[in-house]
């Protein structure tokens, strides 16, 4: 019995080929084009609204009580006792605390503030997961900067920051430093470019948790937190806004 005569193989060309294609064919139409108009210089000048020299706590606190925040004053003397009335306000039973190397909150912040909710019988979580961010009634974060311009909290996630720490907890206590305080996005982008490391995720957060899906009607904290305190550190004591 004769074998039969072997097929001669089909060439399979590569999955990519219509993308590499189609690149190649956009790159030659925009070879011969001029480059964009380069901005000029006075532009970033003629377009921010707040000035590095101004009173970037009082610009910060304006607008993030405009976004819906409630800003306390504090001094690093007295901002545990600030963070206690604030969740005493909540009656507040158990509670997340961030812990972070860097930032508002580092290690001796933590435990400086974790000892003080202990004795008012607030039962502490410091391990950053789903099931522990679901169940507590708050968390109190640090921040990495303040946008005087928009009253928006920075806060960035990493190793040992959960993303969710300031998104899923019904109230969030953040925590701000005045001298981490910008005047702009375009400030904050400048120093964050400059960093060696850059974090996982950037959470930009301007007030409660917001939407407006059902019928235009706007609705506070159903994605999130429907509560957000910004304990502003490094101003005069006292409450700033209610």
């Amino acid at each position: 019995m004769s074998a039969s005569p072997r097929k001669t193989p089909v060439p399979v060309e590569p999955a990519n080929t219509a993308v590499d294609d189609f690149i190649a064919a956009l790159r030659q139409r925009v070879a011969g084009l001029q480059r964009s108009t380069e901005l000029p210089e006075e532009l970033g000048a003629s377009i921010r609204q707040v000035a590095a020299a101004a009173d970037l706590p009082g610009r910060f606190t304006h607008a993030a009580t405009e976004a819906g925040c409630q800003v306390h004053a504090a001094t690093s003397a007295d901002w545990t006792d600030v963070v206690r009335r604030v969740l005493r306000m909540h009656d507040t039973r158990s509670c997340f605390i961030e812990v972070t190397a860097e930032g508002s909150l580092p290690g001796p912040r933590a435990s400086e503030l974790t000892r003080a909710l202990d004795a008012d019988g607030i039962i502490v979580h410091t391990v950053p997961n789903d099931a522990t961010l679901f169940a507590v009634d708050a968390a109190v974060t640090g921040s990495v900067a303040g946008i005087a311009e928009t009253g928006t909290v920075v806060c960035e996630s990493g190793a040992g920051r959960a993303r969710g720490s300031s998104l899923i907890p019904p109230i969030h206590v953040v925590v701000v430093d005045v001298a981490h305080l910008v005047a702009d996005l375009y400030d904050f982008f400048v120093a964050l470019e400059q960093r060696e490391i850059q974090p996982a995720n950037v959470n930009l957060l301007s007030g409660p948790s917001k939407t407006a899906d059902i019928e235009g009607i706007l609705v506070t904290g159903v994605h999130g937190p429907g509560h957000v305190h910004i304990v502003l550190v490094g101003a005069s004591g006292g409450l700033l806004t209610r």
